[in-house]
């Protein structure tokens, strides 16, 4: 399976989770979906799987992602990290989770020019 069919896979079960109420797994899966469009969009220049979250950072900055969009892109991992590793009940809730996915998602997507089926309908 390649990147992007692996994106419109995780976003299929972003919208699931999020329709159930798990906000948590909803915010994990979210950060994946933009981690698989971001890898795509990078195979296409490098050649190559990053291999890790610090090895496709590194190539985002190298290849001139603007700050702006390696920001946004940072917030959905801090956040899905938040989700998995610590007490998010004060920090997430069903509108954070949204205003997350209608900004911060948007972004990357728009930027790395997902195709439709990772895009909200």
């Amino acid at each position: 399976m390649d990147h992007l069919d692996q994106a419109r896979r995780n976003y299929r079960a972003f919208t699931l989770l999020r329709d159930s109420d798990f906000v948590d797994w909803a915010t994990t899966v979210l950060f994946y979906t933009a981690m698989q469009v971001v890898e795509a969009w990078l195979l296409t220049r490098v050649g190559t799987e990053s291999g890790s979250h610090a090895a496709r950072a590194s190539r985002m900055f190298r290849l001139g992602v603007p700050a702006s969009v390696f920001s946004a892109y940072d917030r959905l991992r801090q956040m899905s990290e938040l989700a998995r590793y610590r007490d998010w009940t004060a920090a997430l809730d069903a509108e954070r989770l949204a205003q997350l996915h209608d900004d911060a998602y948007r972004q990357v997507r728009e930027h790395f020019d997902a195709p439709d089926g990772i895009r909200p309908d």
